[in-house]
């Protein structure tokens, strides 16, 4: 055991079993490091759907309101 020849305590196996830096195993743990997916575009931006739609409507109360007032 490499951590007897420091003192022969836990402290010091589990300081060279896993040096600082390093992250040690977890027990138990089946996760895997994974790559993060690619940005969905403009599918993925609900503001902008949002804005398309307000405008549209807006456009479309403004047909209505220059019909009710004479123009057109």
């Amino acid at each position: 055991m490499r951590g007897a020849a420091v003192g022969g305590t836990l402290e010091a196996w589990l300081y060279y079993s896993n040096p600082p830096g390093e992250t040690p195993p977890a027990e138990g743990s089946i996760s895997e490091a994974h790559e993060e997916r690619a940005d969905g575009g403009l599918w993925e931006h609900p503001g902008v759907w949002t804005a398309l739609i307000v405008l549209g409507a807006l456009v479309v109360a403004g047909f209505f309101l220059a019909r009710i007032f004479g123009y057109g």
